[in-house]
């Protein structure tokens, strides 16, 4: 809190010393100290977020004091955004979990169910997804045009046997 509550940069730098010690060496102090006053412009700046939650808040100024800063303080700020203090990792893959293997689909092998969350939670939603592209590229096949069926694959299968008899003159 002291570090993202810091008015100055003395006070930054006075908050961190001894983290920054810890996580770089002693010998690296110089070189944070350095980089922290030449982000201070930038992270004096930065606008505080309207929001009353002061979980969310220290969240959004600490992702803005990352992307304002440089060198080993980027990195030391950084290192703060690893790290969750509580489970809501945990409680997302559960409920996509949940979501997934239902009892209808109770019988997914365990490979399915890893590349089925995989793509929950890491792959990209529909909604915004636009066809034109793939559409444009399918059309400009050569090889989907004028295609006629093959005779002996299409009059060998059963359900055209089925419908169509050899007499009448379909097949």
């Amino acid at each position: 809190m002291k570090i993202l509550d810091a008015k100055s940069s003395t006070e930054l730098i006075t908050a961190s010393r001894d983290l920054a010690s810890q996580l770089f060496g002693p010998e690296k102090i110089e070189d944070f100290v350095s980089d922290t006053c030449m982000s201070w412009r930038k992270i004096v700046a930065i606008e505080d977020p309207a929001i009353e939650d002061n979980g969310t808040f220290y969240a959004l100024r600490l992702r803005k004091m990352v992307q304002a800063s440089c060198g080993l303080l980027k990195t030391f700020l950084a290192s703060f955004l690893t790290l969750t203090p509580h489970s809501m990792g945990t409680e997302r893959t559960v409920s996509h979990y949940n979501n997934i293997k239902t009892s209808n689909r109770a019988s997914l092998s365990q490979q399915s169910i890893n590349s089925i969350m995989h793509i929950s939670l890491n792959g990209k939603g529909t909604a915004f997804f636009d066809p034109r592209n793939a559409v444009a590229e399918f059309l400009k096949r050569k090889e989907r045009r004028d295609r006629q069926p093959e005779q002996e694959i299409y009059q060998t299968r059963s359900f055209i046997k089925k419908f169509f008899q050899k007499d009448n003159g379909c097949l």
